[in-house]
């Protein structure tokens, strides 16, 4: 029995209308598009001739992702966003199934609306019908590279360049220098070796980390853990990875901010900024739970707690390192800044002269840039709380050994006179 293609798409086109954003919906219409397609070649011509509809639709050629693009054709003139142009998706895909700059308009429209999957899934449909269209691999390139998926990038960006190479793409397969070694590299197809030799997992890892293949790299570390136990150094050499992996796809994130001035460019940064901040935090967190007494860890830890805004839990690990390494200058400095994050500034100043103290008892010259680091810490929060000769006494100290401390001198001119 031949299937309702026609009911089938209506009520996927209802779904759709409904929540434009659902790649499930958008699969499935596609889906039953497909077998529409392929049952209708079975069919006369005369049927299909007869059964098309015959008014008229006229789609532009697709447009460049800049804000002034032009309204698609004549029947969108009357759609006022994105977004209900994606609700129209359905009607206008069952009339112009294999019309590949339809789908590079939805494309856009997805992406103008944050869809990020449906962006690709509408891309990836254009790609099926014409494998090797230039707009749509740029398309592809550029949205994938903008939502971070950098290894996935690289393809598309080489095959622009080999189509018809332009300034952007050149541009693109540059910044993305580490993923496109990842990719083309020798050693990704040699990693795919299988051992369980746990050395020679851990040789592969290095290898594919090495040449920038930082995926396989974790597969391999994680197979090599696996086969040998819980080898802490083994553990903290995969974490070592993941940082790495972190760092440089941030790296590679700041070079396309520099390039594409796309929004969406420039918000990867500070999602991928984000990201490496929370994962050095679950590390170092990991980290102080399996090394009890490890103090700069505990340091390192709250440093990250602190630049994240969260100075209670940063508090709380800086006490644990003053356990551990009691009369640390720096351990008290930071204490100091969390408390006075905190407004807690009775507290905090009290810090501060413990830590100049300290420091100012130590007879080597190490000392000298944490003591002036907190004697200038205690001489700024003495004159907000109205201790104006004891912020006397440590910017005098300050600009005794070095007068272009920070804006030591002119604070201490500015102080009024005892």
């Amino acid at each position: 029995m031949r299937p309702d293609f026609r009911r089938i798409h209506d009520l996927l086109a209802e779904c759709l209308r409904a929540d434009p954003g659902n790649i499930l919906y958008l699969d499935a219409l596609l889906a039953n598009l497909r077998r529409r397609n392929v049952a209708g070649r079975s069919r006369s011509w005369l049927t299909r001739w007869f059964a098309w509809p015959r008014r008229p639709f006229v789609v532009r050629p697709a447009a460049d992702n800049g804000p002034n693009r032009q309204v698609l054709s004549t029947q969108y003139s009357v759609l006022s966003t994105s977004y209900s142009v994606l609700q129209e998706a359905a009607n206008l895909l069952w009339r112009e199934p294999t019309n590949v700059p339809l789908f590079q308009e939805l494309a856009l429209a997805a992406s103008e609306c944050d869809f990020d999957e449906v962006e690709l899934r509408y891309l990836a449909a254009a790609r099926e019908i014409k494998p090797d269209d230039p707009e749509t691999l740029k398309m592809l390139a550029r949205a994938l590279t903008r939502q971070g998926r950098f290894d996935d990038a690289v393809g598309p960006w080489f095959a622009v360049l080999a189509l018809a190479p332009d300034a952007e793409a050149q541009q693109a397969t540059e910044d993305l220098t580490g993923a496109a070694w990842a990719v083309n590299s020798p050693l990704h197809d040699e990693g795919m070796q299988r051992s369980d030799d746990a050395q020679t997992l851990v040789r592969q890892a290095r290898a594919m980390q090495t040449a920038g293949d930082f995926s396989s790299a974790e597969k391999y570390f994680a197979q090599a853990q696996a086969a040998c136990g819980g080898d802490l150094a083994l553990l903290h050499e995969r974490e070592e990875l993941r940082l790495r992996h972190s760092e440089d796809r941030l790296l590679i994130a700041r070079r396309r901010a520099a390039s594409d001035t796309h929004p969406k460019a420039q918000a990867l940064v500070a999602r991928l900024e984000e990201e490496h901040n929370r994962l050095e935090i679950d590390i170092l967190n990991m980290r102080a739970e399996r090394l009890p007494q490890a103090a700069d860890v505990r340091i390192e830890l709250a440093r990250r707690l602190k630049r994240a805004g969260n100075f209670s839990g940063a508090i709380q690990r800086l006490e644990e390192a003053a356990r551990l390494k009691p009369n640390e200058a720096t351990v008290l400095i930071e204490l100091g800044e969390c408390w006075q994050h905190l407004r807690q500034f009775a507290k905090a100043l009290d810090y501060y002269n413990q830590a100049a103290a300290v420091a100012a008892a130590e007879a080597h010259a190490a000392n000298d840039d944490v003591l002036k680091l907190a004697r200038y810490r205690a001489a700024v929060l003495a004159t907000s709380m109205g201790k104006t000769e004891l912020a006397r006494e440590h910017l005098g100290a300050i600009v005794a050994v070095d007068p272009d401390f920070k804006d030591a001198r002119e604070r201490l001119d500015k102080l009024p006179a005892s």
